[in-house]
């Protein structure tokens, strides 16, 4: 086997990771990934036309590459832990010009811009699918991806949510005596509000705030918020410099707000609280939403009844990857009589923009969804643009964990005690 990069010359093409990808059946899986990387590298040290080389190489690009949803799942299987996400994103890195390097570098300076700048197109969306009577969004969409064909981001009444907030830094409480939490909102939570219809949606900052003081809890934020970013977005892309320029100045604040760790973080988002962990969990204690909803919000709370509805729920590559789905499916349950978590379902395939860029991986990998779910009343994940994704193809609203918690929840004795 030619050698092609050292983060997949250990595979020994098993395929055990190939029930795992959500490109399984669509694209190509992650040993394929891996035998395509090869098979240019071979090319690349033989004497063959290039013209055959560079051929193969779009095409690789394009169909291998481009398709990769980066979930990281394929390790979870491998027996010598190879992560194929790594290497897209590596190659993904190689054949971004200076250009576009600048340009990352540009929008990770203004990041508060940039995310502004995509809540503003959201609230024109908004404002053109009322004055089309909730029709425009799904004509203009079609229309735009046919004259494109398909180069354009998915523009659709389901795929396009109403525009998100940015929570208020300054703390409610100044000098409050209660136990504090640090929040920390994910750009997506910052730019992707509810889904168009959900009138039972908020921005998930309010939910949390709402949540965190009923249980007892003071909440701070972080200074500059809607300038930070764990680095996901950049990373994604190949850019990591940039990825990892944005999650430093991110701990910084966090550290900051937290007091250098005296109180805990509690992360809205799963890819984000993966990512700032193997940052910098070792420093900071860092909460996924998981776990500060189930070890610190949930026992503080007190549920007189249980949602009697039929609820589903997803669990993010981020959750499965960190060992949270335990925690996950126990906080379902403390809220609802039945959840039903969909056993065709794995990675949703979304991957952050690919769901808007790539939407095929996305319908491809919920393509059974919908049945599963029939009869749900809603969907609860911990990943808003994961949610967008299975909104689209479960044909339910599916909003952040947090939300079911609050709707049933009351605030319990220990709460009772630290606010009076």
């Amino acid at each position: 086997m030619a050698a092609a990069d050292p983060l997949i010359d250990r595979c020994i093409e098993c395929g055990f990771c190939e029930p795992l990808c959500p490109t399984r059946g669509l694209t190509v899986t992650p040993r394929q990934r891996i035998v395509g990387a090869r098979e240019l590298a071979r090319l690349a040290d033989s004497a063959e036309p290039a013209q055959g080389r560079h051929a193969l190489e779009r095409a690789f690009l394009d169909v291998s590459i481009d398709t990769c949803a980066a979930c990281g799942l394929c390790e979870t299987a491998c027996p010598v832990g190879i992560n194929t996400g790594a290497l897209s994103k590596a190659i993904r890195g190689r054949h971004q010009g200076p250009i576009a390097h600048r340009a990352a570098a540009f929008i990770g300076a203004h990041y508060a811009a940039a995310t502004s700048g995509v809540r503003a197109g959201l609230r024109l969306a908004t404002a053109f699918d009322a004055a089309t009577a909730g029709r425009g969004l799904d004509s203009l969409g079609a229309m735009t991806r046919f004259a494109t064909k398909g180069a354009t981001p998915l523009i659709s009444r389901a795929a396009t949510p109403r525009a998100g907030a940015n929570p208020s830094v300054e703390p409610k409480e100044p000098n409050a005596t209660r136990p504090r939490v640090v929040c920390f909102a994910s750009c997506a939570g910052r730019m992707f509000g509810p889904a168009r219809g959900d009138d039972a949606g908020e921005p998930l900052h309010k939910t949390l705030d709402r949540l965190l003081t009923k249980a007892g809890f003071a909440v701070v934020r972080a200074k500059r918020q809607p300038d930070l970013c764990c680095g996901q977005p950049f990373d994604s892309k190949g850019f990591f410099a940039e990825a990892e320029r944005k999650a430093k100045k991110t701990i910084e604040a966090l550290a900051d707000a937290s007091e250098d760790g005296h109180w805990p973080i509690m992360i809205d988002t799963s890819p984000c609280s993966q990512r700032l962990k193997a940052f910098a969990g070792h420093r900071l204690r860092l909460l996924d939403i998981v776990e500060g909803l189930h070890d610190l919000v949930l026992p503080n709370l007190a549920i007189p009844a249980r949602a009697k509805e039929l609820i589903a729920l997803h669990t993010t590559c981020s959750t499965r990857r960190m060992g949270q789905e335990d925690k996950l499916l126990a906080l379902a349950n403390a809220c609802a009589e039945k959840v039903v978590v969909p056993t065709s379902v794995g990675c949703c395939a979304f991957a952050g923009d690919k769901g808007f860029t790539r939407p095929e991986m996305n319908a491809h990998a919920l393509r059974e969804l919908g049945r599963e779910i029939s009869g749900c009343a809603a969907g609860y994940s911990t990943s808003r643009t994961c949610e967008i994704g299975l909104t689209i193809h479960g044909g339910v609203s599916y909003r952040s964990i947090a939300s079911l918690l609050d709707s049933v929840s009351i605030p319990g004795s220990a709460a009772e005690r630290w606010k009076s």
